[in-house]
């Protein structure tokens, strides 16, 4: 009887082992190649979350201002995350669902605080690592810098310059997520304020007459796709794939990573957006 137990032992710590090595990793330079188009991606979410709104209130925003109305406008926006994500990247075996619930609790509203700030605010990203922070910080000083978060090049340098200095490898997806994804939401609300500003009710919301917030959108944006892909991965469904165009297939953290990316951060971006442009009758 012994013997069968410890038969029995080692073949269960033989496969723990086996689960444990069922992850795909990637090295750091294939991680950049493969999420290098996840930004683009995104903007394009963005678009379709447009189109969408049209076709739920018309030509112009016809809902409400009332709590019912904001949680109606809220579940709509991360149902459409969710509906981009599975038919742009085709995810096996992730539920999009179980990322978008990692998220609960997320304030989705424009903030004066800084990246890392934020990042700390949310408990599923409350416990990255000190070197993690430290370039979510460069992130942020590039964010706010116009003379530099318009050239591509210094946000190609803060991603290869920076994944080698982190030894967790769901940070390692996490940054070239969101330094990828923060150059192209900034880039796509410097252009596309003005027509999604126009979609809403002129001066319904005292933002409007301010400049445009494009970079705290963007900064909503970050937190969204850190606290999605890092939700994700923690989520398990490590076998999961997702198939990311122009790239191909995505397996194990790194699909889950992207995945959380596009429903947390496309869905982060568009409800912090809405939350610019509409005086909710609450809150």
């Amino acid at each position: 009887m012994k013997t069968l137990w410890l038969t029995i032992l080692s073949f269960a710590l033989f496969a723990n082992d086996l689960f444990a090595q069922k992850d795909i990793i990637y090295t750091d330079d294939e991680l950049i190649q493969k999420l290098s188009t996840i930004g683009e991606l995104h903007n394009k979410g963005l678009d379709y979350a447009f189109e969408k709104l049209h076709k739920k209130y018309g030509n112009t925003y016809s809902g409400g201002r009332t709590e019912k109305d904001r949680i109606e406008m809220k579940n709509f926006l991360e149902k459409t995350a969710i509906e981009f994500c599975n038919s742009s990247l085709s995810p096996n075996d992730i539920c999009l669902d179980a990322i978008k619930k990692s998220q609960n609790g997320l304030d989705y509203r424009l903030s004066t605080l800084d990246l890392v700030s934020q990042l700390k605010n949310e408990k599923v990203a409350a416990n990255m690592s000190q070197q993690f922070y430290d370039l979510i910080n460069s992130l942020d000083q590039l964010v706010n810098d116009d003379s530099r978060n318009k050239n591509k090049t210094e946000v190609d340098n803060l991603i290869k310059n920076g994944i080698g200095r982190l030894t967790n490898y769901s940070e390692k997806v996490s940054l070239v997520n969101s330094v990828n994804t923060a150059y192209s939401s900034v880039s796509y609300w410097s252009s596309n304020y003005d027509k999604w500003s126009a979609f809403f009710p002129k001066g319904s919301s005292e933002m409007q007459a301010r400049e445009n917030p494009g970079k705290k959108i963007g900064k909503a944006d970050i937190v969204g796709i850190i606290t999605g892909g890092v939700g994700g991965c923690a989520y398990g469904a490590i076998g999961g794939t997702v198939v990311v165009p122009g790239v191909g297939t995505l397996a194990g953290c790194a699909a889950l990573g992207a995945g959380g990316a596009i429903t947390g951060g496309l869905g982060n971006s568009a409800k912090a957006a809405v939350e610019s442009f509409i005086d909710w009758l609450v809150g």
